[in-house]
C-alpha cells in the first residue's frame, strides 16, 4: 500500500492555518444527496440521546449551550442541510500536511468515519487555534485574525445561506460538546468523547464553548 504523502500536523504547526477553509468548503460542496429521511432520523435520535446525557452530566454553566443545540436539532437534519462524511476524531495527530505550503494532504485513522451534519468536524479548527497549558487554555496570538479569515473565506467559497451559516455554528457547538463533554467510558459508539477526570478536558470545553455560543 502506498504511503499517504505529508507529515503529521503535530510536527508542522501553524502552516495548516493556510488551508482549512479550502478543506471544509470542498466538504460542503461535495455533500452527497442520497441520504434518506430514515437515516437522518436515526442520526438525529443519536444526537438527541447524547445531548440528554450531557444535560445530566455536565456542570450547569454548560446547560444554555446544550439547550441551544437541542432547540436547533431539526435544522441540523433538515433535508436541505448537508450530511457529509465526517472523520469523528479529526485531531492534529490524524492530519497530514505538506510542510512546504501547509495544504492538507491526507487524514488517517478512519475508524469512526460516518455521515453527520456538516460542521461536526469544525471543532478541530477551534482546537488548533490554542493550547492547554499550565495556566489553562491560551489562544495563539494570531487566533482572532486566523478565525476571521477562515470564516470569511469559507463563506465566499462555499456560499452557504445566512440560515445555513447559523446551522453550521450549531453543528460546531454540538460536536464540541460531544467531544470534550462526553466521558470516554460513556458507551456511545463513534464520535469519541475525551473527558476523563482531572485531565483538563473541561477547561478545553470552557474555552471552546464561548458565552455567545448559546445565542
Amino acid at each position: 500500500m502506498a504511503r499517504i504523502p505529508g507529515e503529521s500536523y503535530l510536527g508542522v504547526g501553524d502552516h495548516f492555518f493556510e488551508a482549512p477553509h479550502i478543506f471544509f468548503a470542498a466538504s460542503w460542496r461535495s455533500a452527497p444527496q442520497h441520504i434518506g429521511s430514515a437515516e437522518r432520523a436515526r442520526i438525529a435520535t443519536d444526537c438527541n440521546t447524547r445531548l440528554a446525557h450531557l444535560y445530566n452530566e455536565l456542570p450547569p454553566r454548560f446547560l444554555p449551550s446544550i439547550n441551544h443545540v437541542q432547540g436547533h436539532v431539526d435544522a441540523l437534519f433538515d433535508p436541505d442541510y448537508p450530511l457529509v462524511l465526517t472523520h469523528g476524531d479529526f485531531s492534529e495527530a490524524n492530519m497530514l500536511v505538506d510542510k512546504k505550503n501547509g495544504n492538507l494532504t491526507g487524514v488517517v485513522d478512519l475508524t469512526e468515519l460516518s455521515f453527520l451534519p456538516f460542521g461536526f468536524d469544525l471543532y478541530a479548527f477551534d482546537h488548533i487555534l490554542g493550547d492547554l497549558g499550565l495556566h489553562g487554555w491560551e489562544d495563539h496570538g494570531n487566533a482572532p485574525a486566523v478565525k476571521a479569515h477562515f470564516w470569511a473565506t469559507f463563506v465566499r467559497l462555499a456560499q452557504p445561506s445566512r440560515a445555513q451559516q447559523e446551522t453550521i455554528q450549531v453543528a460546531r457547538l454540538a460536536r464540541i460538546l460531544f467531544r470534550y463533554g462526553t466521558r470516554v467510558d460513556a458507551g456511545f459508539p463513534g464520535m469519541a468523547g475525551l473527558r476523563n477526570r482531572d485531565d483538563g478536558t473541561i477547561e478545553v470545553l470552557d474555552a471552546l464553548v464561548q458565552p455567545d455560543s448559546a445565542g
